[in-house]
């Protein structure tokens, strides 16, 4: 039976190893492809707190480089290319 010890070195390792991939697939995306917040609202037509609101919720890939969100053009394109609809859900 192995030790406590082992399996929280083990814990330990794993999510060093997961922080570090996480920050690997940062830097795979050069920084100059990179856009903001306000330059997305102004590609999309949406609001500011709308772009916010769809990275915060997972529904437009992106990242959050300290407070600020930033996402891609190509991103963008995938989100819009699935023909969201204003509103609530229409029942079945």
């Amino acid at each position: 039976m192995r030790s406590q010890a082992w399996f929280l070195s083990r814990l330990a390792t794993k999510a060093v190893v997961q922080w570090t991939r996480r920050r690997l697939l940062i830097w795979e995306i050069p920084m100059t492809v990179w856009i903001s917040t306000r330059e997305a609202a102004r590609y999309t037509g949406y609001s500011r707190g709308h772009i916010c609101y769809l990275l915060a919720n997972g529904l437009l890939k992106g990242r959050k480089f300290g407070r600020d969100w930033f996402t891609t053009k190509e991103a963008l394109d995938k989100y819009l290319a699935t023909n969201p609809r204003p509103g609530p859900r229409k029942r079945k």
